[in-house]
């Protein structure tokens, strides 16, 4: 019912995170009668767009890209469901911007999180959502929290969740977690930033840090890494003896 998006992997990181990049919010709640989370970063993406992000059914644990505008309390967000969307919206950008006005998701703002309605061609469907955490890297004062980023990479079977933290401003990830799509369990948890990967500190979308390799052949993602050396990536790439990714040598 849902189809997933793979992402070829990107060559256009320039340069590391600035103080002001990490504004994340998650929420939990329903769509319709179904539960969903949601999960924003606001920032300028440029193309007029100032808020991009994903939400899953908790059903399914599929993420699926979110791109928008947030105009005061009034959030629209429109939905990518292929990869040829993804690179013209996302990658390639447009001088012209994007029109977000009949956008699926219409949302308002609250002090607790968000409400509003879901539509398509055929239905609406009311949208209820509680805020479930933030992170905040340009309010030092804001102290410390954690937050769990779902990334726009995925496979058929699994999807994958950073655990990312502030501390007075300071933004870290300690873990990648492996989830079961079937059973919705942690099946695995690495260190991205293994194997001299500076992993999740470049300016793309958060969610982006974690990508699908390729749409067919074995399960295999990408991490994009950032070093003095200059941007480049980490390949995991699943081992169904061990049923664990495992990080891939280059040229291996």
């Amino acid at each position: 019912m849902y189809r997933l998006l793979s992402l070829i992997p990107l060559l256009i990181l320039t340069s590391p995170a600035t103080a002001g990049w990490y504004r994340v919010t998650n929420y939990t709640g329903h769509l319709g009668d179904a539960a969903v989370h949601l999960s924003l970063q606001v920032y300028s993406f440029g193309s007029g767009l100032n808020v991009e992000g994903s939400y899953y059914y908790d059903r399914y644990r599929s993420p699926i890209v979110l791109y928008g505008k947030l105009d005061g309390d009034q959030l629209a967000l429109c939905e990518i469901h292929d990869t040829r969307t993804f690179s013209r919206i996302i990658e390639q950008g447009s001088k012209s911007g994007f029109d977000t006005t009949a956008c699926p998701l219409q949302l308002t703002l609250t002090g607790q999180g968000a409400n509003g309605k879901w539509h398509d061609r055929h239905h609406t469907l009311a949208v209820n959502l509680s805020r479930a955490g933030q992170l905040n890297d340009d309010h030092p004062a804001h102290g410390s929290a954690e937050l769990k980023i779902p990334f726009w990479g995925q496979t058929a079977y699994h999807t994958f969740v950073g655990l990312y933290r502030t501390e007075q401003g300071n933004v870290s990830i300690d873990r990648v977690d492996v989830i079961s799509k079937a059973s919705g369990k942690v099946v695995q948890r690495f260190n991205p930033n293994a194997h001299e990967c500076g992993f999740g500190f470049t300016m793309t979308p958060i969610y982006m840090n974690l990508q699908t390799a390729s749409p067919r052949g074995p399960e295999q993602i990408v991490l994009t890494c950032y070093s003095q050396r200059g941007d480049r990536s980490a390949i995991y790439t699943f081992n169904p003896d061990s049923g664990r990714f495992v990080f891939t040598p280059p040229g291996a």
